[in-house]
Parts: C-alpha cells; sequence; structure tokens
C-alpha cells in the first residue's frame, strides 16, 4: 500500500499485524509533500498489546517519533536501527514507548558523532560513538497516536458521590458512606479486568480498602493509592512510562488532572456520565483492534 499520510502508514502496520508480526516499525516516514524537501522524518511504531481481559481480542498500541532530516547518506544506519530496536526491546519489553525513544535518539546522536568527526557519506562512527549506544540520552519523544485503555485510576470520591478531604489532612472514610456509583465500577472490571482498576483516594488507604472489599468479586481485592503519592510519581520530565498512555484516569480534582494530562495519561473529568466513561473505553480499544 502507499503511504502518503501517518493515518496511511498506521494502517500498514495493522495490515502487517495480522500477518503474523507483534512489532511494526516504520523506520523513515516522509509526510512531505511531492518534490518538496522534508524538514523532518517520522518512525511509525506499533506493538500487538495483550488485552486486560481473559479472551478479550489483541490491541495495538501506536506512536510517532519525529526528528530533523539530515541530508547525507550513511551506511549501516538500517542495520544499527533494527540492533538497537531489538535490544531496548528486550531491555524493556513492556515499555515500547521507551524503546523507541532510546532507538531514535541514540541514532541521531550516532549521526551527529559522525557528522562532526567523518563528515558526509561515510560509515557510521561506532566505535567513537560507544558511549551514547550504552547510555543514550533522550533528545525525542514519541507521541501516542492510537492507544488502548489497558489500565483505569479512578477517582474513589467519584465513586461516592464524596467532595475532596481536607488538603494535607488524611482521615478514614466516614462508617455511613457507601459506594454510590457501584454500577461504574462494575462496568470498568467487566471492560478492563479488576485487577487493572485502581482507586485513587484522598482518604486512608487501610479504610478505602476496607470499604471496597464489601464490592470486591472471586475474591479479588481492588488496589487504592493515595493521591499524594500518586502525585509524586508523576515524571517531572518527559520519560513517560508507555503504562501512562494506557491508563485512563478519572477525576473531579482539576489540578492532577492537568498533572495527569502533561504525563500523557488519559483523562476524563468527573462531571462526565457513567455511560460516557465506559463509551470512551470502548470507542478507543475499538480503534485499536487489528482489523
Amino acid at each position: 500500500m502507499e503511504l502518503r499520510t501517518v493515518k496511511d502508514a498506521m494502517r500498514a502496520c495493522k495490515k502487517l499485524h495480522t500477518l503474523g508480526p507483534k512489532v511494526v516499525v516504520i523506520s523513515s516516514f516522509q509526510e512531505a509533500a511531492e518534490g518538496e524537501t522534508p524538514n523532518e522524518l517520522i518512525v511509525i511504531g506499533s506493538k500487538v498489546v495483550a488485552s486486560g481481559i481473559n479472551g478479550g481480542e489483541p490491541r495495538c498500541e501506536q506512536y510517532e517519533v519525529r526528528f530533523p532530516w539530515i541530508d547525507s547518506y550513511y551506511t549501516g544506519t538500517g542495520d544499527l536501527f533494527a540492533a538497537l530496536l531489538l535490544a531496548w526491546l528486550y531491555r524493556f519489553p513492556n515499555d515500547f514507548k521507551r524503546a523507541l525513544e532510546n532507538v531514535i535518539s541514540t541514532i541521531q546522536d550516532v549521526l551527529r558523532i559522525t557528522l562532526k568527526l567523518g563528515g558526509k557519506d561515510c560509515d557510521l562512527k561506532l566505535i567513537q560513538s560507544r558511549h551514547v549506544i550504552a547510555n543514550p540520552i533522550v533528545r525525542y519523544f514519541a507521541k501516542p497516536l492510537s492507544v488502548p485503555v489497558l489500565y483505569v485510576l479512578v477517582d474513589f470520591d467519584i465513586l461516592l458521590g464524596t467532595t475532596t478531604g481536607s488538603e494535607g489532612k488524611v482521615d478514614d472514610i466516614p462508617a455511613d458512606v457507601v459506594i454510590k456509583r457501584r454500577e461504574l465500577l462494575e462496568t470498568l472490571v467487566l471492560l478492563v479486568g479488576q485487577k487493572n482498576v485502581r482507586i485513587a483516594t484522598s482518604y486512608s488507604v487501610p479504610s478505602t480498602e476496607a470499604l471496597l472489599e464489601q464490592v470486591s468479586k472471586n475474591g479479588v481485592a481492588f488496589k487504592a493509592v493515595s493521591w499524594a503519592d500518586m502525585t509524586k510519581a508523576l515524571p517531572a520530565d518527559g520519560r513517560i512510562e508507555t503504562r501512562n498512555c494506557e491508563t485512563l484516569v478519572v477525576s473531579e480534582s482539576v489540578s492532577l488532572a492537568e498533572q495527569a494530562s502533561r504525563a500523557l495519561y488519559q483523562v476524563l473529568p468527573s462531571s462526565v456520565s457513567d455511560e460516557a466513561v465506559t463509551s470512551y473505553i470502548k470507542e478507543h480499544n475499538t480503534q485499536c483492534l487489528l482489523a
């Protein structure tokens, strides 16, 4: 198939997935118009991921990495790309985004060193570049194009129909509080699996998990995390894990939703209905199906 746009490349990757490969990477895709000199090239990466529930259909997550186009030809870039991709996928089997970022950033640094030492149109200076190969500095980041919702982090106050507790003070849940949006919780479990639903709470974690035990099924307990710990865990730099992109955050906290969005979590406000939350997950996961 002819590749003219990023969407064409995404469809081509899915087509190749149906033929067997679990990982497909288009290493240098150009979206510039015909006859136009490109300013940048694009890597399109696509990886099949397992469904969060048993028996679920496989889906793929797709990312793009954009980097400057260098007007030169170097022998061995394709071999180096393949070797680095294999190495970083082995090192980070569950962090496809990070693997892509390490590969592209390493290639660009090797080209920079080669251009400095050998000029244009020559063999890659791999020995002289061994330090950037072993310890890459990530300069180019992967942008999610199409990523399924495999995990959900939901604000406990949304399930309770309460407001966030006092800032800086962590209390136990009052004895008369019940989970009002139980149907939403049950639907999330059906969509992504109970082990993939986490509850973010402004109350104490033990009291939160104790209340959740009343609605857990099959002996599988819900896991709770405090909002304070969640905020601390948000990355301060551009190194964002694949799992962030695969996680939907449903929160009533505007500040935390903004932080989560910057960290490439998928975010929905608490004002949306139960139907809107479930529709969002279903639509995104359908878009990520292989066929």
